[in-house]
């Protein structure tokens, strides 16, 4: 060593040299260093990218999965607020065309039986129980305790393969009914993620089931055997069901190391040659050194520029969700000035029942991963908007968030999704056949009406014209015409159309249609109006006609036709036989001269009325010279009369006789009532109509027999009750009549007899008697209620009784009692081993009531602690009365006994949080009311800033947008004295003074000088106060300053004179205050909602909607009422009602 040194010694270095040396050995050593980090980079470099690797495989998965819940969720609400789909497979078709990804969708009701499936092909699980199979049963379980969504799998599937099934449980009025169901298989899945293709890929993939005994099952995996240098990733759900293994084998190579070593020492020697060189000019180093530097300030401002003027807001913060930094963009989503944003949690800028449903994923970020959520975030004015929010983990430790305001996004997605809903529903019309073709005129779609008329089947049309289906008539016309109008004018307005299904009758159409765009592709709706029955009654019409004439020969009465020259025009053979001539004498002979000495003036008259007024005329008379009533019927007509007459001799003889019976039962009680053989209606007494609800002016004549019963009666009547009346003369027994004005059953004892001819003793009607039971069966039912009342209260209030026996001091317990007091059931109960039952400390309060209720006769309740052999302490109420005997003695006693332990524990618990809600209520009203008030004073800075700025030169642009920032300046402060009024209303409690309404009244306009257009408005005051008034004057202040208020902002600016008017009067008992206006008015339908919190009828004014609010709580605290009375353009009047508290009063 010192040969080696000595020659050294002789050797003499300049700073240079010796720098050089000192460089050659740095650059060496730092060569050497960073070959090795290099190695370590790119190892880490490889971790990355399988980290990468593993997060995107995971997103898609995640992705494809979410597709599960988005059609299962859908799927749940159709089926829990409409009931399962008719059409299934065409709502399903739906689904699946928006989650292209989802193989299959199930229905599944409660007991675990799949009732519904599409496709079909490939799923054939129909009626297969998932409850009862091994494999599927485990994840329905899970869903069913989770209550919400979950996914389970990768699993065996019972239609073959493999695959998740995802699951969203179904509930109808909160009861468990079933799941609703999407199957994805895994091949579909791994296809879509392209794990399948190796080519060009450097990773592997396995992928595990977890088992709920903690081992794993293999379900795929790219190879079979890995190397022990492999790098492995992992990455699973979130319930555990699933864990998915990313594998690379790539080997890094050491001859970069070696190589870079080798260029390390060529460094290092040209580094220490050239260090002499570098060390003699370090004005241009720092030269270079400076302009480094500064380009680099000048990225780093650029950097910072595009952050802060980026579009969405960006945020820094820490893992305990505090913000750091936030973008100008984000200060404005959030309307917070930027220092107290940077103050706030992020806990604070969620909805309650956001981070309820979604909690923050801090776990998931601090593991490296991205999160994207869609978020309700909240604003400082209280205001929600929709956030899309992108967070990740930084290097230093914080969390990067970015958020964007999808607020109008939300919306449109909502109002496509009730315009699909309101689609569906009328092209499911089971009125009107619906259908859309595409521009070919080729079947796309067509609701189930229309297919149930053609008979055909959606997938025997879909893609066909109507000539393939060989079902119209004059098909190839009809097509040219609708082809014509659609290219003519985009729509067919109406086309008949006449169709003959297979095996059917023809179908006459009337159809229209209209083309519309989807996705710059061409469609037409069609409609088509079912006509057959229409077109099958008109025929049935011309064949009455032709059918009338033989009719009229036919018909039991008297037929005659006369034109409108009063000729006889027709005359049927019974109209021959009663007018006693041939129809060749009568043809074409005027009436007057046929019936000229047996039609009265009077009737002749009549009958000239019908034809002149075009109206029917019903004729009753009397011809003394044959001895016989004839009653007509005359229908008038354009071309002259119709006249259907005929003998009721008979009918007028029997009507005589029953006016007699009638007289002596009109008011009788009960329903008495008279029809004929027939059934029909003759008669009810006025007790029978008031009973059925018929009134005096309803005809019995239009009603039969049957139409007094209820309809689910009418047959056992006719086929059962009916032929005993014909058979014995008579029937009786209970039953029901029928309310016809109150639509209700009315119980009766009913009885029917029949009535003779009293010549010849043959039947010529049936009389009928009823009673009222109504009464009688409330009666019964109310005590059968009471008693099931009495026992259920029993049952279900767990309530025990006893009986004391005081001469032989034995104690009835029942069954509930050896329950409440635990107690060996069958034991002999007696007052001493009572007493052993009761809690030692309250043993002699019970024996004092227990001598006091009886000496006082005293029957109110009580409660006492008892012991229960176990040791645990119950308490127990108590309800007693007595008994005594003729003298007065008392020898009994009986009562119930029920435990009401739970209730003590509920009650204790309930005052606790009582006294903690009272001291958060005070607490948060504090808060309230102080940073109202600290928020007021920067609001009056900037309003004078604001002022000073308006009187400055500028342009008027400028001008106009310093007045916007005032109004919205002055409308944040009038809200902030709203929430301070609200608040010192809320805790101030009323003082008694005496009111000068007129101060009032100044005070209040006087301090509403700021309002647009108040100088504009004409307004009067009519005071009568000469009777001294007092309530609350701080009250009555704000009370009239937010009507006046109210009346300024909404005035309407289109009339000349906008006014307001004032008028109040005392008296001592109260004071009337009177507020009207001419303004803009309220709307009826927004007239119950002004009192609520924030409501404002008009946007057109900046209010806060809190006012009225407040108006209302003020009078409801005073004791009064306000009435409101507004119509829109014309004006608005308030008045209030208040209570005088004068000190006399």
């Amino acid at each position: 060593m010192k040969l080696i040194l000595k020659p050294l010694k002789n050797i003499k270095l300049g700073m240079s040299q010796f720098s050089g040396l000192l460089v050659f050995v740095f650059v060496f050593g730092l060569t050497t260093y960073l070959s090795y980090q290099r190695y370590l980079i790119l190892k880490s470099s490889e971790e990355n990218e399988l980290r990468r690797q593993a997060s995107q495989v995971e997103n898609e998965i995640k992705r494809i999965l979410e597709q599960g819940f988005s059609s299962t969720q859908n799927l749940a609400f159709l089926t829990e607020n409409y009931g399962v789909p008719e059409d299934f497979p065409k709502v399903a078709k739906l689904i699946l065309g928006t989650n292209s990804n989802i193989d299959a969708l199930e229905l599944v009701d409660s007991t675990g039986l799949i009732t519904n499936v599409y496709p079909f092909e490939g799923n054939e699980v129909l009626g297969f129980n998932i409850l009862k199979d091994s494999i599927g049963k485990e994840g329905a379980l899970k869903t069913m305790e989770k209550g919400g969504y979950y996914v389970t799998g990768p699993i065996n599937l019972k239609q073959g393969g493999s695959g998740f099934v995802c699951r969203t449980p179904i509930y109808v009025e909160n009861q468990f009914a079933g799941f609703a169901a999407a199957v994805i298989k895994l091949e579909s899945l791994l296809s879509e993620i392209s794990l399948k293709s190796l080519e060009n890929n450097p990773f592997s993939y396995q992928l595990y089931k977890t088992n709920t005994d903690g081992s794993e099952q293999i379900f795929y995996a790219t190879k079979e055997v890995f190397s022990n240098n492999a790098m492995k990733h992992f990455i699973s759900d979130y319930n555990g069901e699933w864990k998915l293994y990313v594998i690379s084998e790539k080997k890094l190579a050491l001859y970069g190391f070696y190589v870079l070593g080798g260029l390390g020492l060529i460094l290092s020697i040209i580094a220490g040659v050239f260090t002499t060189f570098l060390l003699e000019q370090p004005r241009t180093l720092r030269k270079m050194v400076n302009e480094k530097t500064h380009l680099l300030q000048e990225n780093e401002q650029k950097l910072r520029a595009f952050i802060a003027q980026a579009s969405d807001g960006i945020f820094l913060a820490d893992f305990h969700g505090n913000l750091l930094e936030a973008n100008i963009k984000g200060v404005e989503l959030f309307g917070y000035p930027k220092e107290e944003l940077l103050t706030k949690n992020l806990v604070e800028l969620a909805t309650k029942s956001d981070l309820k449903k979604a909690p923050l994923r801090f776990k998931e970020i601090n593991k490296g991963h991205s999160v994207l959520t869609e978020r309700k975030l909240l604003r400082k004015d209280g205001s929600s908007f929709y956030g899309e929010v992108s967070a990740k983990k930084l290097n230093d430790g914080t969390i990067l968030g970015i958020v964007r305001d999808v607020t109008a996004r939300k919306k449109l997605e909502y109002a496509a999704n009730e315009n699909l809903k309101k689609f569906q529903k009328a092209f499911n019309s089971q009125t009107i056949g619906m259908a859309i073709f595409d521009n070919e005129l080729k079947f796309a779609d067509a609701n189930q009406y229309f297919l149930e008329l053609l008979g055909f089947q959606l997938k025997e049309v879909i893609g066909k014209k109507f000539k393939e289906l060989g079902i119209i008539i004059d098909e190839e016309s009809k097509r040219k015409e609708a082809l014509d109008s659609l290219n003519s004018s985009g729509k067919i307005l109406s086309m008949e159309l006449i169709a003959r299904p297979k095996g059917k009758e023809k179908i006459f159409f009337t159809a229209s249609a209209e083309t519309y765009e989807v996705n710059k592709k061409k469609y037409i709706l069609a409609t088509y109006l079912d006509r057959t029955d229409e077109r099958k009654a008109q025929k049935k019409i011309v064949a009455s006609e032709k059918k009338y004439r033989e009719l009229t020969e036919r018909i039991s009465d008297a037929f005659i036709s006369i034109d409108n020259h009063w000729n006889l025009t027709y005359v049927n053979a019974k109209a021959q036989e009663l007018i006693q001539k041939k129809k060749e004498e009568l043809i074409g002979k005027n009436i007057w001269d046929v019936f000229k000495n047996t039609i009265s003036s009077s009737t002749r008259g009549k009958i000239e009325g019908a034809l002149k007024k075009q109206e029917y005329v019903h004729l009753e008379q009397f011809h003394p010279r044959n001895n016989i009533w004839i009653e007509s019927h005359v229908y008038p007509s354009p071309e002259g009369l119709t006249v259907y007459f005929r003998d009721i001799t008979q009918r007028k003889v029997s009507e005589e006789e029953n006016q007699k019976l009638l007289a002596v039962i009109e008011k009788s009680p009960g329903f008495i009532g008279l029809s004929g053989m027939d059934g029909g209606g003759i008669y009810l007494n006025e007790s029978g109509r008031e009973l059925v609800g018929l009134s005096n002016e309803d005809a019995i004549s239009n009603y039969s027999i049957l139409d007094f019963f209820p309809e689910d009666s009418r047959q056992v009547i006719k086929e059962e009750y009916m032929p005993i009346i014909f058979k014995n003369g008579s029937w009786s027994g209970e039953g029901y009549l029928k309310s016809f004005k109150e639509n209700r059953n009315i119980p009766a004892a009913l009885s029917a007899f029949l009535i003779n001819d009293k010549n010849n003793n043959k039947p010529i009607g049936i009389g009928s008697v009823a009673f009222d039971l109504t009464d009688q069966k409330k009666t019964e039912r109310e005590i059968l209620e009471l008693q099931n009342k009495m026992n259920a209260a029993i049952r279900i209030g767990k309530i025990g009784y006893w009986n004391w026996n005081f001469e032989k001091d034995i104690i009835d317990w029942s069954e509930r009692m050896y329950e409440i007091y635990d107690v060996e059931p069958g034991r002999k109960i007696d007052v001493a081993f009572t007493k052993t039952l009761i809690h030692p400390d309250d043993l002699v309060m019970h024996d004092t009531i227990i001598d006091t209720k009886i000496s006082q006769r005293d029957n109110s309740s009580f409660s006492y602690r008892i012991i229960h052999r176990d040791k645990s302490i119950k308490y127990v109420k108590v309800q007693m009365e007595v008994t005594t005997d003729a003298s007065g003695k008392v020898i009994a006693s009986q009562g119930t006994a029920v435990d009401i332990t739970e209730a003590k524990e509920f009650e204790k618990r309930l005052e606790n949080q009582n006294a903690e809600l009272k001291k958060t209520n005070s607490e948060l009203d504090s808060f309230v009311y102080s940073a109202s008030h600290e928020l007021r004073a920067p609001l009056a800075s900037l309003m004078g800033l604001l002022d000073i700025m308006k009187k400055e030169k500028g342009e008027p642009e400028t001008i106009n947008r310093l007045e916007m920032m005032e109004n919205s300046v002055m409308r944040l402060d009038a809200f902030i004295e709203d929430i301070i009024s609200y608040s010192r209303n809320k805790h101030m409690s009323l003082k008694c003074e005496k009111v000068n309404f007129k101060e009032i009244i100044d005070k209040a306009l006087q301090d509403l000088w700021y309002l647009k257009n108040t100088k504009k408005i004409h307004i009067s005051t009519n005071l009568k106060t000469d009777c001294e008034f007092f309530s609350d004057r701080r009250s009555i202040a704000v009370l009239i300053s937010n009507f006046l208020s109210n009346a300024i902002k909404y005035n309407d600016k289109t009339k000349t004179t906008p006014s307001i008017w004032i008028d109040v009067n005392t008296n001592e008992e109260k004071a009337v205050i009177e507020i009207k206006d001419n303004g803009i008015g309220i709307k009826k339908k927004s007239q119950e909602k002004i009192y609520d919190m924030f409501y404002r009828d008009s946007s057109d004014e900046m209010g806060s909607g809190i006012g009225l609010f407040i108006v209302k709580e003020i009078i409801n605290k005073l004791d009064g009422t306000i009435e409101l009375d507004s119509k829109p353009k014309i004006g608005t009047t308030f008045t209030l009602t208040l209570p005088n508290t004068y000190p006399n009063n």
